[in-house]
């Protein structure tokens, strides 16, 4: 896995790892599963799954589309130029249920995982089975 990850990611892991520690210290959100993978739709952006609990309050999309927010480089989140963050937000329930329906951002990052791109940054004590259901 090093040497895959040292493929896609070298210049970019420290960066994610930061990000993710600092929403680990968010109050009121607690982080339960963070995952830095690459994405097939944007291989050149920096794609973040992050599950939280209550995230959302809760609830599951209807149309079937995990929430994700994209952002271009600032001065605390440098990037190359033409990259963007792409920060994919979900809370437990959903994802399980994403998981159990087989939604593209779950068929995106079990794609990741298969190609050896994607890693865990966070698996919380309350991620239980989350992540190997969402290996597949």
């Amino acid at each position: 896995m090093a040497q895959q990850l040292a493929e896609w990611a070298p210049a970019d892991l420290q960066k994610v790892r930061q990000l993710v520690n600092e929403h680990k210290r968010l109050k009121g959100a607690p982080l339960v599963l963070a995952l830095y993978y690459v994405s097939s739709r944007a291989p050149k952006d920096i794609s973040i799954l992050e599950v939280i609990e209550s995230s959302g309050s809760n609830s599951v999309d209807p149309d079937k589309e995990l929430f994700e927010v994209t952002f271009d480089s600032t001065p605390g989140f440098q990037m190359k130029d033409g990259q963007r963050l792409r920060l994919v937000l979900t809370n437990p329930r959903e994802l399980r249920v994403a998981i159990r329906e087989n939604w593209p951002l779950v068929r995106e990052i079990r794609k990741a995982f298969q190609r050896g791109r994607a890693l865990v940054i966070s698996n919380g004590r309350k991620a239980g089975d989350l992540l190997e259901e969402l290996r597949g």
